[in-house]
């Protein structure tokens, strides 16, 4: 029993023959042109693996230069966000510190206005008592001339009358 492969083969020596008869060629200068195709193939074949193989390489170049410059162009693009929105949030916090700022001030301005009103009021209230304890400290000083003159019974009844 035969393989394919081995039919295959019968069949292609008999199909050379043929050729090699019709073409008038012995068998050695049918051999020697079928070996100079095949080995025309196989340096092709070389050639065109090594054509394909530096192709495949210079693309794989091209591909990661492209990369490599739209990494830094992203790169780029995000480095100027980061130091925009370092730049804001630095801004908003220097207005944020200058509010602060203003409402102490402002607050510092109505404590010192405040105290400057209950000062005013104070000294007004001092000075009233003041006037109040002349005023009390004269009439003592009268009561205290006229009662050894009157009487304990009359002093009380005078005292009272004033008092009310």
């Amino acid at each position: 029993v035969s393989s394919p492969i081995e039919s295959k083969v019968k069949e292609s020596d008999t199909v050379v023959a043929s050729i090699c008869k019709q073409l008038q060629l012995d068998q050695t200068t049918a051999l020697e042109v079928w070996r100079s195709l095949c080995q025309a193939w196989v340096e092709r074949a070389e050639f065109k693996q090594k054509q394909l193989i530096e192709s495949a390489i210079q693309k794989c170049n091209d591909v990661q230069a492209e990369a490599a410059m739209e990494y830094e162009m992203r790169l780029a693009v995000h480095q100027s966000r980061t130091q925009r929105v370092n730049q804001d949030v630095h801004n908003v916090r220097s207005a944020e510190l200058m509010l602060h700022q203003h409402h102490v001030v402002a607050h510092c301005q109505h404590l010192e206005a405040d105290l400057h009103e209950e000062r005013s009021r104070f000294q007004d209230k001092q000075h009233a008592l003041l006037e109040q304890l002349e005023e009390f400290t004269d009439k003592i000083e009268k009561y205290r001339i006229r009662l050894p003159e009157e009487s304990s019974s009359s002093r009380l009844g005078v005292l009272n009358d004033e008092v009310q």
